[in-house]
């Protein structure tokens, strides 16, 4: 027994070294609207329903096993750009692809050690 609690004790502080837990990544991209081409100067040139980059577009991340609770949310800056650290796995962000609110479109993608992982994503209302 005092030899099993002793190996447990020395692996305890290299399981800490390696930072096993704290492998991650970055995910950024722009989102953008598909909606209609509006001109500058007309009363409803913004996006939406005019196309262009998305500002203040609320994304959820999900975890492919569990598409009730997302596993972090985020909104795009005045430019409709976004950027996260995500652990390394696989995960999907859901965007309107369509004239209802269950037109979705499933877009998946996996987070590398280390590594940038670009996605960008479009917004359709079916309007164009």
């Amino acid at each position: 027994m005092k030899n099993w609690l002793y190996s447990v004790l020395l692996l305890i502080p290299l399981l800490a070294l390696c930072g096993c837990g704290d492998e991650q990544g970055i995910l950024r991209g722009k989102v953008s609207f598909q909606g209609l081409p509006c001109q500058p100067g007309q009363p409803d040139y913004r996006v939406p329903p005019c196309t262009g980059p998305f500002p203040s577009y609320e994304l959820a991340v999900f975890d492919p096993d569990d598409l009730e609770s997302p596993v972090v949310t985020t909104t795009t800056n005045g430019l409709g750009t976004y950027q996260l650290t995500l652990p390394v796995g696989e995960y999907v962000i859901f965007t309107q692809n369509g004239p209802k609110a269950e037109n979705r479109k499933a877009n998946r993608f996996k987070i590398e050690k280390d590594a940038v992982t670009s996605l960008d994503l479009a917004i359709s209302t079916g309007i164009l």
